[in-house]
């Protein structure tokens, strides 16, 4: 999940786009460890409950749960996707050494709680294998970073044939804010 302008997506204002497109990035990269000045100062605690209705931000990010960039990353997500308005549409493009969607949204799927669900646990199952000197000092997900093939993916992801032409999709990308 990478970012222009070191964004979180849940910053990023609402449009009047019908679809968002994720895209995560799953290069070896992101098994890198957290570094110590993108955490929190201070102690470190769970989820806080919030008012029902009351949509999560970045003050929502377990802490306590986040090792590597792609902790931060599929945390990050969550927030982004919980937020997304029931009646949008999204999808997730995941890129290494090549690009795919998840098997829980293989097209722009809507923004319910069950689509959301589902997506949270397929991404919640993925973990970093173990480190590879010198090809993947850090740990092993999907080889080296295609952004290239990662883009063009999302951006021929539609709903139907009759939105091709007219799709609006806001892409929110975030990238090795975490160096």
């Amino acid at each position: 999940f990478f970012f222009f302008k070191q964004k979180t997506a849940y910053e990023i204002r609402n449009c009047d786009s019908s679809s968002d497109v994720c895209s995560s990035d799953l290069s070896d990269s992101m098994c890198k460890d957290i570094a110590p000045e993108v955490r929190p100062k201070g102690a470190v605690t769970g989820v806080k409950k919030r008012p029902k209705g009351e949509l999560p931000d970045e003050s929502d990010l377990p802490w306590n749960k986040i090792k590597t960039r792609f902790d931060l990353l599929r945390e990050q997500l969550r927030i982004s996707l919980e937020r997304l308005p029931k009646d949008k549409y999204f999808s997730v493009v995941w890129f290494g050494d090549e690009s795919g969607t998840l098997d829980s949204c293989k097209g722009m799927v809507k923004a319910t709680k069950g689509n959301v669900d589902r997506v949270m646990a397929e991404l919640d199952a993925v973990v970093c294998g173990k480190p590879d000197p010198p090809k993947a000092p850090d740990g092993v997900l999907r080889g080296k970073t295609n952004l290239h093939s990662g883009l063009r993916r999302a951006f021929g992801l539609t709903r139907s044939e009759e939105h091709t032409s007219e799709l609006q999709s806001q892409f929110r990308i975030s990238y090795a804010v975490f160096c």
